[in-house]
């Protein structure tokens, strides 16, 4: 980061490389919108070649800030998108069919994030960076500096709860 607060075009470069594939699943779980994700990664992006010597590394680890970085901004433009549409876009979209399909979508997320919350933090922490962010697992016990058996347990005995909860809602649904 400080080669990159010098200017260091190569030294972006390969940040953009490493973390694009991050930063762009950040983006993605927030807008729900894949051109409006990379609209987000490429604002970020932008803003770390301008203000790289934001960056400290006393205070985390880069990807984790990069994740920060790119979650607020995408919540911004959410927020910012939110507050320009109209009471007559909404109603367009509810006659739309796929408001329908939209509909079942954000039923199924939320079903899945309501089952997230039942996981103990840590179990939670490691599926949501290997399943929503598209980490490896051997990312993961980098990033959170774990050992690498702890990481995939952590992901399979959370993998197990979910499969029961879904297992619980669909016995629930059918009878």
């Amino acid at each position: 980061m400080a080669r990159i607060a010098a200017g260091d075009q190569e030294a972006f470069r390969a940040l953009y490389e490493r973390y694009v594939d991050l930063v762009y699943s950040m983006a993605l779980k927030v807008m729900r919108d894949p051109a409006a994700a990379e609209d987000v990664v490429q604002d970020v992006f932008l803003r770390i070649w301008q203000r790289a010597d934001r960056f400290d590394a006393s205070r985390g680890r880069l990807a984790t800030w990069l994740l920060s970085v790119a979650r607020n901004r995408a919540i911004d433009l959410l927020r910012r998108d939110k507050r320009q549409r109209t009471v007559a876009n909404a109603l367009d979209e509810a006659r739309d069919d796929s408001a329908l399909v939209a509909h079942w979508y954000a039923e199924r997320d939320a079903f899945v994030h309501l089952s997230l919350d039942i996981l103990p933090p840590e179990q939670r922490q490691c599926i949501e960076l290997a399943f929503f962010y598209g980490l490896s697992h051997n990312d993961i016990a980098e990033m959170l500096q774990l050992p690498l058996g702890t990481v995939k347990s952590r992901i399979r005995l959370g993998m197990q709860k979910l499969q029961a909860a879904l297992q619980a809602e669909q016995s629930e649904r059918g009878s």
